[in-house]
């Protein structure tokens, strides 16, 4: 398994700070598809993202990007 530290040496974020370092709201990360969500850890009732942004980051762009939720009017 790919280590999910980055350079910074952190190995968890809040969905917060992470929606901050990749640039999408905190609503987007929670409304992807499962399998586009990155890695992440239940500990009481917090949620921590375990994966690190770039890997994320580099995982959305080689399958295309997550796709997009449709809006039913």
């Amino acid at each position: 398994m790919e280590s999910t530290q980055n350079s910074t040496g952190q190995a968890a974020w809040t969905i917060a700070e992470y929606s901050k370092i990749v640039k999408v709201t905190r609503q987007t990360i929670h409304h992807l598809p499962e399998d586009c969500q990155p890695e992440s850890v239940r500990i009481g009732r917090r949620r921590l993202i375990i994966e690190a942004p770039e890997h994320w980051l580099r995982r959305m762009h080689e399958r295309g990007g997550a796709p997009s939720r449709s809006v039913v009017a």
